[in-house]
């Protein structure tokens, strides 16, 4: 028995022992990858001649079983076209459960965010595993794990919001989740999109990471760390844009120096998908494929995604002395040692359960991660809508479409993606993906669309069709259809006017489309120049309220309202981010007050789109609190600006309740180590049972670098009876403040340290304050990400 065979060995020993057995052409075949959009096209049998690194799920059938079957089938035709019988790694998207048909399907990342707790995410993902394990699909290209921080930019649905401690702590229950204990029974995780990929110019796509070399490694690269250091992430995607001039896709200084070297990264790096294309046009730094394949390897790129393009010029580069075999196998062993870890050597096929399909056993993680996401955002006596006889007119367009709870890269959407590529061959997808063949017939009109929508989502209702159920007299009108931006004067309000003036009570429904194609007013590579609400809907708005100011406002998108009229007059805003199956039922019971809202804002809601980007944790200096603090006649404009003033509609962590919370008897203590905790009692002061997200805030006073006004240290939920009290407590280390120093030296300086509990990060409740007597030298490697929490005994 070979060494590479024993699986009593280490991943280490076989890969090292395989990869010293391979010719070139293997060697450079398991850095590469085919995208399958057709299961029976024969172009596959070619693709896959003397073995192929990934496969990419593009389109692998029309049911879970289906899916599973073409796997099995297709890695058998793998492992008999490779000397040693090596398998593939199929890949698919996971944001929000996989990214195939039949799956489970749960709110996008902007919604469990909002819920602030992480064991959603983990319960999810552990659900996620299992079924990606049983289709043959063992990596996954999730989670995005970027701070978002600008509304313009496209993709903010698929992040976990603008707070790196937040992503931090999601991240790390994700990757946990979906990589398992035991990663011979995992799924590996690949976190996205490494870095600054939506701290971008101009809020555009793609374009360069704005920010400087302290924030990069202080804030975006957090999430990854922590994922990294806490969970032992497998593979890292890079972005697509650059810093310093460098793309991240080909950048030795970011992949080999910041990533493997600072941040302790030993896995996989994978290319987001045609990235590597992108050395040669747009950002003409190579001259053909020999030179870019050459300039992403060396730069720390593994793999290539979804197609050989690039890495069909390796060998050539080769032989011209551009790539070193030694930098060649350092990638190769990369890529087996994670083949061997995921125990595909000893079980390459896909085991297929279909008790693990039956998605009805996963309804209660599902809706309760809805529940605590919905979040309340202004009540002034509205809610919640007792009278169950009250004349109610539904108006807007999201009221009546599932689509519209549903966000790029869940299942459906993904589903429909699908079918709009294959029939139309102008049509591009997610990261300009297109299909092989396209037929016309597989096109979806209105109908058809709502068919898919209806056939993917079983026992979904709309917040229309909720209502009903709930209410005697509910009416409805379209008002304004979403994603169509013609002139206001070929739009007629009449009937939704009409509408408003007979109901009592008003539920107006608004929000964007968010994932791929014409009609979508976010999604990747889908950005806009305005954050406010797109089209002519906050006009429809406007004239509704001047006819019945009665009104509860529901937003459903892949990032938060923006809208001065809205907050500044109607009654009621519920955000409802894009909650998926549960989520009409679950609006309707918020509206009605069987479910108290506890979601919370997992960013800051600007005022307008010229604030972007807006983020509480600004430096000092940049941050208009720490302005307005200074002394003296030299602030020419406190305001920030001469037409608005520079401060959050609302702010990070902002969720209002249908109870109210007190907080009392704060108690922190500090080690000597700068290990700290924090305690304080949290009582439900209303009639109602509800949650609390109670956040701790912390401040280096005076630092010899500028720092953050404020940083989030942790947070911790607890649900409470009606006049129940609790203590929790939150533990963490002082190297949370750490930095690097301008000797290069990572450290807590000597200093004064306020910690604040808050309900939100603009309202500190309770503060104390800590002295630390020295300058503390820290491990890097040894930080704490985000501060632990719970409930304590009595």
């Amino acid at each position: 028995m070979e060494i590479y065979q024993d699986s009593s060995r280490s991943a280490g020993e076989r890969a090292k022992d395989l990869l010293s057995k391979m010719s070139l052409e293997e060697k450079i075949n398991q850095l590469e990858c085919y995208l399958l959009t057709n299961p029976d096209s024969e172009v596959m049998e070619k693709e896959t001649q003397n073995g192929i690194g990934s496969i990419g799920m593009m389109n692998a059938g029309r049911t879970s079983r289906e899916v599973s079957e073409n796997i099995s089938r297709i890695q058998q035709m793998v492992m008999r076209h490779s000397r040693f019988g090596i398998p593939a790694l199929f890949h698919v998207e996971a944001l929000a459960g996989p990214g195939a048909p039949g799956c489970a399907d749960f709110p996008l990342s902007i919604t469990n965010a909002a819920s602030f707790n992480g064991e959603n995410v983990k319960r999810m993902t552990q659900i996620t595993r299992e079924q990606m394990k049983a289709l043959g699909i063992r990596m996954a290209l999730s989670p995005v794990l970027d701070i978002a921080r600008d509304l313009r930019y496209g993709r903010i649905g698929e992040t976990f919001g603008g707070d790196p401690t937040l992503v931090s702590e999601m991240s790390c229950a994700f990757v946990s989740g979906l990589q398992g204990d035991d990663l011979s029974q995992g799924v590996a995780a690949t976190a996205k999109h490494f870095l600054g990929c939506a701290q971008v110019e101009a809020g555009i796509n793609q374009t360069r990471a704005v920010a400087d070399e302290r924030e990069l490694e202080e804030v975006f690269a957090k999430p990854f760390e922590a994922a990294i250091r806490n969970c032992g992430l497998k593979s890292v995607m890079n972005s697509y844009g650059e810093a310093n001039g460098e793309p991240f896709c080909a950048s030795s200084r970011y992949l080999r120096g910041l990533l493997r070297g600072k941040l302790g990264f030993d896995g996989v790096v994978v290319s987001d998908y045609h990235s590597i294309d992108r050395l040669i046009q747009p950002f003409y730094v190579a001259k053909d494929k020999e030179d870019a394949a050459a300039m992403a390897i060396n730069g720390g790129m593994d793999m290539e995604f979804p197609s050989r393009f690039i890495y069909s010029g390796m060998e050539q580069a080769l032989r011209d002395g551009k790539v070193t075999e030694e930098t060649l196998n350092e990638s190769v062993y990369r890529v087996l040692k994670l083949k061997f870890e995921l125990g595909l050597f000893e079980a390459p096929l896909p085991v297929f359960e279909e008790k693990l399909f039956d998605n009805a056993q996963y309804d209660d993680v599902i809706r309760r991660t809805t529940e605590e996401s919905i979040t309340l955002l202004k009540n002034e006596g509205v809610l919640p809508l007792t009278d169950k006889s009250v004349k109610i007119g539904v108006i807007g367009q999201p009221g009546d479409s599932l689509r519209h709870l549903y966000g790029a890269y869940t299942a459906p959407v993904t589903t429909e993606m699908v079918m709009d590529l294959m029939s139309d061959a102008g049509t591009v997808g997610m990261a300009g993906v297109k299909m092989e063949t396209v037929n016309e017939e597989n096109a979806l009109n209105d109908e058809k669309r709502r068919r898919l929508f209806q056939e993917q989502c079983p026992g979904a209702k709309t917040i229309l069709e909720a209502l009903r159920e709930q209410y005697e007299s509910v009416s409805y009108a379209e008002g304004y259809p979403v994603g169509i931006c013609d002139s206001m004067e070929q739009i007629d309000f009449d009937e939704a006017k009409k509408l408003a003036a007979e109901s009592e009570v008003l539920v107006v429904c608004v929000g964007g489309k968010n994932g791929v194609g014409k009609k979508c007013t976010s999604g990747e590579g889908i950005d806009s120049t305005q954050v406010e609400l797109p089209g002519g809907q906050e006009e429809l708005v406007k004239q509704l309220y001047a006819i019945n100011p009665n009104m509860i406002v529901v937003h459903t998108d892949a990032k938060p309202l923006v809208s001065r009229f809205i907050y500044d007059n109607a009654p009621a805003i519920i955000e409802g981010w894009l909650p998926c199956r549960f989520g009409g039922q679950v609006i309707a019971d918020v509206i009605s007050g069987d479910v108290n809202p506890s979601g919370h804002l997992p960013m800051d809601i600007p005022k307008s789109t010229g604030q972007m980007p807006y983020y509480y944790s600004q430096r000092n200096a940049s941050s208009m609190d720490s302005i307005r603090s200074c002394v003296g006649d030299f602030i020419v404009n406190q305001d920030g600006y001469i037409d608005a003033k520079r401060e959050a509609e609302l702010p990070f962590g902002y969720g209002l309740s249908y109870t109210e919370f007190s907080y009392s008897d704060m108690v922190l203590l500090v080690s000597q180590n700068g290990a700290y905790r924090v305690e304080v009692d949290v009582k439900n002061t209303g009639e109602r049972d509800g949650s609390a997200v109670v956040q701790l805030y912390g401040k280096d006073e005076i630092a010899s670098v500028v720092r953050p006004y404020k940083e989030l240290l942790g947070v911790c939920r607890v649900n409470l009876k009606a006049g129940e009290c609790a203590r929790i407590f939150f533990s963490g280390n002082l190297n949370q403040f750490a930095f690097e120093n301008l000797a290069g030296k990572y450290c807590v300086e000597a200093g004064t340290f306020r910690f604040e509990i808050a309900s939100d990060s603009r309202t500190p409740v309770l503060e104390r304050v800590y002295e630390q007597p020295e300058t503390l030298e820290v491990n890097w490697r040894d930080r704490v990400y985000y501060a632990q929490s719970g409930r304590m005994e009595n």
